[in-house]
């Protein structure tokens, strides 16, 4: 017997003639556009030249004092330039109707401001680098007779020498020591010296954005093992000892659950998406009864309908977000099964570089309110971008006043307004490149409205405390902060989902196939292959530098 809930899903010919109408519109609206002149399609690479000139502007050694290293500075802010004339005169159908244009252009925007104003990358920053190592045959020896430790070193070694050989070479690409008994070694690397090592360093440095083998990772991230924190304390010339030989992670059993993950968020994009076609809010319509499945709640409908179109827009963004770096972990996990994966200087089949995305929801919320679910529960992609204005702020407050203390409540309500200031500057971007009639400066509020709420139950809190003539309860407080932060969810998130449904953003195909539809579901919304193939088009400008690939 099928599902209520999946017959409501057997459609008719309306849902996809809808889709169908509302793609047709806004390509021609977009063709129209481009041929008027009003906009221009995105062209790669004359579009991406910011991108190559942040690379360059990273990896050329600039001395630290004098006029030359603020030429640093000059270059961010033509590449800032060039960003906004992409996000103001550039188009694209790509990434939800256009939204990753506005996304990507603002944010490389914001990320190397982090880069080339607010921080000393050249003198300050350092990654984990990995390369391959003889152990001495005498320090093995004096492994025997210390119980686990012995077979758990003997077992590395094992693994080490039917891994590693003379043939495959060290991670800079030189021949290793025949020693059979080769062990990997970790070292903080700063600016690299050599062309070609910077060019990787820097590559690596403007797309590791959360930064898991950097040494500005996020504080919350999971700690790295001790074998390695021992390694990078004591330095790359200290001797290896027993105690500082990284235990072998089962990489085979990391890169099988990560490919059970992908499936599984491939699977959710696609029943989210499956779900959301039996509501004809998702089409555009914002202001539209509930959908027919939801008939049996009776009066409660509307309100129940309200909260499951914002419940379906987060579940939508959650999986969004994961699936294709969950994509990219099995990637890189897949990279360091094969011999490429011991030629990188990056330990690509090392654990610690895939930290979850996400954090606990349930007791940060709990514990904090609406400073536990950003702070601890979101996910971290663009936090080290947006906290880089607000350190740099403190660092020159109290390097021009150093007997004067600050309290800390002033630089952590500093980084709150900048943070969500700067992630409202994104998603507006986002929504105002996007081939639809959005209200881009909703989606700033809800971030904006963020600092209010914030500052709100922190308010709150300090007065209930004065207020009160009892010590109100643990179970109390946490469940109010619970309340509040899905109330004050509630109230505010229509103002990002609504303008994601009015973008369009419903109607894209989030996967290239649908099994659901594949098994029956679904009928009247097209069929189980979701994406057709464009033809590449070649753009001409009117000059050489113009003519690229439309993306």
């Amino acid at each position: 017997m099928i599902p209520s809930w999946c017959a409501a899903l057997r459609m008719d010919t309306s849902y996809i003639d809808t889709v169908k109408t509302h793609l047709q519109r806004r390509n021609e609206l977009f063709d129209a556009k481009i041929e008027s002149g009003e906009f221009q399609p995105l062209v790669f690479p004359r579009d991406f030249a910011s991108v190559f000139i942040v690379i360059f502007a990273l990896v050329i050694k600039w001395p630290r004092d004098g006029p030359v290293k603020y030429i640093r500075h000059l270059l961010y802010f033509y590449t800032l330039y060039l960003n906004i004339y992409v996000i103001v005169h550039c188009r694209s159908l790509l990434v939800l109707g256009g939204y990753g244009v506005g996304l990507v252009f603002s944010w490389l925007s914001i990320w190397s401001a982090s880069l080339l104003i607010f921080n000393d990358v050249q003198g300050t920053y350092k990654r984990i680098e990995r390369s391959f190592v003889p152990f001495s045959t005498s320090k093995e020896n004096l492994l025997q007779g210390r119980g686990g430790k012995a077979g758990r070193t003997s077992a590395i070694l094992k693994n080490s020498s039917s891994e590693y050989d003379s043939t495959n070479g060290d991670a800079n690409g030189k021949a290793t020591c025949s020693d059979p008994k080769i062990v990997p070694r970790f070292k903080w690397q700063g600016f690299p010296e050599k062309l070609g090592h910077r060019f990787t360093w820097a590559f690596d440095l403007l797309f590791s954005h959360r930064g898991p083998h950097w040494n500005w990772r996020p504080k919350d991230f999971p700690p790295l093992p001790k074998q390695v924190q021992l390694q990078l304390s004591r330095g790359e010339n200290a001797d290896l000892d027993v105690d500082m030989l990284w235990e072998e992670e089962n990489t085979r059993g990391v890169l099988v659950g990560s490919i059970y993950k992908s499936v599984l968020y491939f699977f959710c994009l696609d029943l989210l998406k499956v779900i959301s076609t039996g509501d004809r809010h998702f089409l555009g319509h914002i202001i539209y009864p509930p959908p027919p499945f939801l008939a049996i709640c009776g009066p409660l409908a509307p309100t129940i309908a309200y909260m499951y179109r914002l419940a379906m827009s987060g579940a939508a963004v959650y999986c969004a977000v994961l699936f294709p770096t969950t994509i990219s972990a099995t990637v890189f996990l897949a990279i360091s099964q094969t011999p490429l994966g011991f030629k990188t200087r990056i330990p690509f089949e090392a654990s610690f570089l895939y930290p979850p995305y996400f954090g606990d929801v349930l007791i940060p919320i709990l514990d904090e309110g609406l400073v536990g679910f950003w702070g601890k529960f979101w996910h971290k992609q663009f936090r080290a971008g947006f906290l880089a204005p607000g350190n740099w702020i403190k660092s020159k407050l109290i390097s021009r006043n150093p007997g004067r203390k600050w309290p800390q409540s002033i630089f952590w309500g500093l980084q709150v307004i900048i943070s969500f200031t700067l992630s409202g500057i994104l998603h507006f971007s986002g929504s105002y490149t996007q081939n639809s009639s959005t209200n881009p400066f909703n989606q700033f509020l809800f971030f904006a409205l963020q600092i209010v709420g914030i500052f709100f139950q922190i308010s709150i809190e300090k007065l209930s405390g004065r207020l009160i003539p009892f010590r109100i309860p643990v179970w109390l407080k946490r469940l109010s902060k619970c309340v509040f932060v899905l109330v004050w969810l509630a109230c505010v998130g229509p103002l990002l989902c609504d303008d994601f449904t009015i973008g369009g953003v419903w109607m894209e195909e989030p996967v290239p196939y649908s099994p659901i539809r594949a098994m029956g579901f679904a009928k009247g919304t097209g069929g189980a292959v979701r994406w057709q193939a464009e033809p590449l088009r070649w753009w001409k400008g009117t000059r050489w530098w113009e003519c690229g690939i439309v993306l």
